[in-house]
């Protein structure tokens, strides 16, 4: 097997336990925020986890009409991704956005109603018609959310990868293919 067919085998299978997994291992961290980035021909996924405290200042299900209010501010924020995410190069729409929101009732409503630990997490996904000169990303989170002091960013892209530590002031990321 070749050298660049193997490259592009790790990164499918990467992709596959993105798509499946959304964010593995994140650890639950206030302050902090975990994103994960992956560019596979010429789609680009892109997933953030933050703590429910950094993102609506609680944790446990909302009950009053203030934490609701909160909880749907942060969902419609979230879902207005082109104010807080956005591409540099390569021609980028985007198909879709997702949001689990660590307070929605489900079937297990036990398990709800007893939260120790939430988090937000949000999976977005692009088409790219000119993935080869995509660049990187304006990203916008920290102007909105001021509780997260920094987000760790893990990339996959054009064959290479890397981890950025973003903080407040930094903003503007810029992929390093070297």
């Amino acid at each position: 097997m070749n050298k660049r067919l193997g490259c592009w085998l790790f990164i499918l299978c990467l992709v596959v336990m993105l798509y499946s997994s959304s964010i593995l291992a994140a650890p639950h961290q206030h302050g902090k925020a975990f994103m994960n980035l992956v560019l596979e021909r010429n789609e680009l996924i892109v997933e953030l986890q933050v703590t429910a405290y950094d993102v609506v200042g609680f944790e446990k299900m909302p009950v009053t009409e203030s934490d609701v209010s909160a909880v749907e501010k942060v969902i419609e924020l979230l879902n207005k991704t082109k104010e807080w995410l956005n591409p540099v190069g390569g021609l980028c729409v985007q198909k879709s956005s997702v949001i689990n929101n660590p307070f929605e009732i489900s079937e297990d409503s036990q398990k709800n109603e007893q939260l120790n630990h939430a988090d937000f997490k949000v999976r977005v996904s692009y088409t790219c018609s000119d993935s080869e000169k995509l660049i990187g990303f304006n990203l916008r989170v920290q102007e909105y959310f001021r509780a997260i002091n920094e987000i760790e960013l893990q990339w996959i892209i054009h064959d290479a990868q890397g981890l950025t530590i973003i903080d407040r002031n930094n903003h503007e990321i810029r992929f390093n293919y070297e």
